[in-house]
């Protein structure tokens, strides 16, 4: 989901000795560690001084409402009798995380103000990340964790959003959105370099109903979509299912015709009949390709080899689910506009006259 609006309300700027030289102040020094303080509004009838506190591994946000001076001598209380007193109004836990990533407010429409605490564990491989939004009250209004990968490949080509939350409203509806277990696959370069690109994630979402977040999705989303193409005489190759195949003769061009306005991120290319594991061994399957964008240079193709060309990113090879086959992928960084793509097949096993081709996309 792209975020229609994303609301962010400016806290009014902290008057840290205003807490640190209190009672209070003074006696969570030696307790605790603040790793953030801020005055915030609209959590209750009062400005509330909210603070993620740290003791030990464990994570907290605290909110505290300021009181009259505290008198030196004991006698009554005057304004200018000292440093104030704050009472701890709330507390709220923050489970797995070690670090404090942010910590914003924001005004949730019908879910109203909220102050959000995204913070992260800083494990060497997947980072468990929770965000927590605090309402009027205070009150806890929703809490997740989701887990990030800590060491993305430098060489990587990213195809959608980062791993995360998103807190959006839209149209006064407020929600939260969630990426983890983004799902990568490798490629190779010509200089004998790999990679990765990112295709898609595990996508999860929560409404704001009825007074609570209720979750609204949880399911794969793909970064990209295959562009409806036409392929005259090679219905088969485009239908979107790799076990319809054609045995396609050496050097016959297949023009597909691609929609007004395409900008060509991925070609995809399934070598073999796959309607069965044993067509596909009997068969002999396409093992090479020259694949063209419209009247550019072609791109030669060796299934299984590096794919050397200036307009790609990488090549990589990805296992269809059933096991038997396998998608050849060319990534284009950055996208192409073309009208139209020639793929033909140059070779086959077994030096057959004819390569079998299960499928053809364009993305």
């Amino acid at each position: 989901m792209v975020p229609l609006l994303l609301i962010a309300l400016l806290a009014a700027a902290p008057d840290a000795g205003s807490f640190s030289d209190s009672a209070l102040g003074r006696q969570r020094a030696g307790e605790v560690t603040a790793l953030d303080s801020r005055w915030v509004e609209g959590l209750a009838d009062v400005p509330l001084w909210a603070q993620v506190e740290k003791k030990g591994d464990a994570l907290e946000i605290a909110f505290y409402a300021r009181g009259a001076p505290e008198s030196p001598s004991g006698e009554a209380s005057r304004p200018d009798g000292g440093a104030p007193t704050f009472a701890e109004k709330a507390r709220f836990a923050i489970p797995m995380a070690r670090q404090l990533e942010s910590l914003r407010q924001f005004d949730l429409g019908g879910a109203g103000p909220a102050l959000a605490v995204s913070a992260a564990a800083d494990d060497p491989d997947e980072q468990p990340v929770v965000l927590t939004l605090i309402g009027r009250g205070p009150r806890q209004l929703f809490q997740a964790s989701l887990l990030r990968d800590a060491n993305p490949p430098a060489a990587m080509l990213s195809l959608g959003p980062p791993e995360g939350f998103t807190v959006i409203a839209d149209g006064g509806a407020a929600s939260v959105n969630a990426l983890s277990e983004t799902k990568r696959v490798d490629v190779g370069f010509a200089d004998g370099g790999k990679g990765q690109v990112s295709l898609g994630a595990r996508a999860r979402s929560w409404r704001w109903q009825t007074g609570k977040f209720v979750q609204a999705a949880d399911g794969y989303h793909d970064f990209l979509v295959p562009l409806p193409v036409t392929a005259k005489g090679h219905t088969k190759l485009v239908d979107g299912k790799p076990t319809t195949a054609e045995r396609v003769p050496l050097g016959t061009p297949i023009a597909l015709r691609l929609p007004a306005g395409a900008k060509v991120r991925m070609v995809r290319l399934v070598p073999g009949c796959l309607e069965s594991e044993v067509r596909s061994k009997r068969e002999p399957q396409a093992s090479g390709f020259t694949v063209q964008l419209d009247d550019t240079a072609p791109i030669p193709v060796t299934v299984g080899k590096p794919v050397s060309d200036p307009r790609l990113f990488g090549a990589g090879a990805f296992t269809l689910g059933k096991g038997y086959g396998q998608s050849e992928m060319l990534f284009f960084d950055p996208p192409v506009a073309a009208s139209s793509l020639t793929v033909a097949v140059t070779a086959a096993e077994h030096d057959a006259k004819r390569g079998c081709v299960a499928e053809l996309a364009v993305y």
